[in-house]
């Protein structure tokens, strides 16, 4: 910061400057770590669906891949979504279902822990930048 006079009329234009500046630095850096955790937690969740699911076969590799994310710049913030583009599968295989030939099919937990792991590590990541 260069040092420049300040005098009690401008002191205040000064310290509005200062603000802004500093608040358009916090933004970028909270929309550029929102984007890496999300790319990082849509690889995570890839990872995990596939060591999860690896004795189905048939839908593992499908199912596993199929993790993305998307982030979307609104006014004050940046949003990113993870998602899998089977949409209602992630439901059914994190929390169980019923059966084709009756009874139920035991849920595999593996979204709430990312999800959880993602949190901390942007909370982590937002105080070690400002």
């Amino acid at each position: 910061m260069a040092s420049r006079k300040v005098t009690i009329d401008n002191l205040g234009s000064e310290i509005s400057k200062i603000l802004d500046e500093y608040a358009g630095n916090v933004d970028e850096n909270v929309d550029e770590i929102t984007k890496k955790i999300g790319r990082k937690g849509a690889q995570a969740l890839k990872n995990e669906s596939l060591a999860k699911f690896k004795d189905s076969k048939k839908h593992k590799k499908r199912y596993g891949q199929t993790w993305t994310s998307k982030a979307e710049k609104k006014r004050l913030y940046t949003t990113v979504t993870i998602y899998n583009s089977q949409p209602g599968l992630p439901h059914l295989l994190e929390y169980g279902h019923a059966s084709r030939n009756g009874g139920r099919v035991m849920g595999k937990e593996h979204i709430s822990p990312v999800e959880q792991q993602l949190i901390a590590e942007f909370e982590r990541e937002v105080r070690s930048k400002l």
